[in-house]
């Protein structure tokens, strides 16, 4: 009999701030039951934003589990311990927030990464992977790859989650780039396309998992005003959360017709009220609780179906 085990294996992880501690936790998961670092499990890993940091962490084998305990400890550092806005004067005044300045400061989130990576170029990495951002001075897309030997970790980590309003846009060189989060929140599509173009993986050999932060089902409510403007659509980030919904339900749809039964979407679809307590830059104790035990949940679920169980079983060549 054949062997079933996937030849080609990509893990993509989707943007999303601090929701991203939703996606580690689910990831160290998957790595406590391979009982090895997951990077040797994919032999392409991708990101975005937050998603970008831990696809860096895994193809340098740093344990998931120190990124869910670093995180989670320290999440208040990079966003804030606030409790998402409840009445119109908090949220107005959180609106107002990011109108001259960015609302975070990058260093914090420097210094985090740095711990995990050092100044390690992408050439140091173990496993390859691929990471977008937008290069904004040129106008266009940039996909950072493990063949850009010369070009650090810790940059390509700030490029990619350089969110509009959230973070200062980042720099390398003499290039600023933007969080790639705005045109590509779940990077499956990108990932498929360097496996078929780059690497030249007949597409019937290549299978795909894909882990969200928990907002791929957001939706607005019914009552929200027809008539909704500026005001409106920025309390509590509405507008965002909607753009990084849609992409990424738009992708998980395409992904599905492309590659059928060999891809494999992993994410929490939140109730409404969730979001009364989530948030992209909120790491307040219930938020981290909640992203925790949604984490928990959606591993369990997922390895008791044993649709992990190819995935897991995989071994991709180190570099």
């Amino acid at each position: 009999m054949a062997d079933a085990t996937p030849k080609f294996q990509i893990l993509c992880l989707s943007g999303g701030g601090y929701l991203g501690l939703y996606t580690a936790r689910v990831l160290a998961a998957l790595e406590a039951e391979t009982g090895e670092p997951l990077g040797r499990r994919f032999d392409l890993i991708a990101g975005t934003s937050i998603g970008g940091i831990l696809a860096l962490a895994l193809a340098y084998e740093v344990p998931m589990a120190r990124l869910v305990e670093t995180f989670a400890a320290r999440g208040k550092e990079i966003f804030s311990a606030r409790e998402v806005p409840k009445r119109s004067v908090q949220r107005l005044r959180e609106l107002g927030k990011g109108l001259a300045k960015p609302r975070h400061r990058a260093e914090p989130l420097r210094t985090l990464v740095r711990e995990f990576l050092g100044d390690a170029t992408l050439r140091d990495a173990r496993h390859a992977v691929v990471i977008p951002a937008i290069a904004a001075t040129e106008g266009g897309a940039k996909l950072f790859r493990t063949t850009d030997a010369d070009v650090r970790a810790v940059d390509v980590a700030l490029a990619t989650s350089a969110a509009p309003l959230f973070f200062p846009l980042a720099r390398i060189g003499a290039d600023l780039f933007v969080d790639s989060g705005v045109f590509a929140n779940a990077p499956d599509v990108i990932a498929l396309h360097e496996a078929e173009h780059r690497a030249h993986v007949p597409r019937a050999a290549i299978s795909v998992l894909s882990v969200g932060t928990t907002s791929a089902a957001y939706a607005l409510p019914a009552d929200t005003p027809t008539d909704t403007g500026t005001i409106g659509w920025g309390l509590n980030n509405r507008l965002l959360y909607t753009m990084m919904a849609a992409q990424q339900q738009l992708t998980a749809t395409m992904m599905a017709e492309s590659l059928g039964p060999r891809y494999l979407r992993i994410d929490h679809p939140n109730p409404p009220d969730a979001w009364n307590t989530l948030g992209i830059d909120i790491a307040s104790p219930a938020a981290r609780d909640m992203l925790l035990r949604l984490g928990d949940a959606s591993a369990r679920e997922a390895l008791a179906s044993g649709a992990l169980k190819p995935f897991l079983a995989h071994r991709a060549p180190s570099r």
